[in-house]
């Protein structure tokens, strides 16, 4: 079984997986802060918050932690041990 899709369809899938539909959700409930947003350089995370979220970028309760190879990442502070 083929299945066909055009460059369109794959950008769409992309974009909706990928979180950048932009929506009115807020920053702390952005799927992509289930994984942790890294923060390096410092501000990239609101960056990547504002691509995201025609939302407040500085309205959140996420705390930064020092993660994946010694990097800042913010997390949801209940998704912390």
């Amino acid at each position: 079984m083929v299945i066909r899709v055009d460059r369109a369809q794959v950008l769409a899938y992309r974009v909706a997986r990928q979180g950048l539909h932009r929506t009115n959700t807020p920053v702390d409930d952005l799927d992509v802060v289930d994984l942790g947003v890294q923060d390096t350089p410092v501000g990239s995370a609101r960056q990547s918050f504002g691509a995201r979220t025609d939302a407040s970028v500085d309205d959140h309760s996420l705390v930064r932690v020092w993660g994946l190879r010694l990097s800042p990442y913010l997390h949801r502070a209940a998704d912390l041990p």
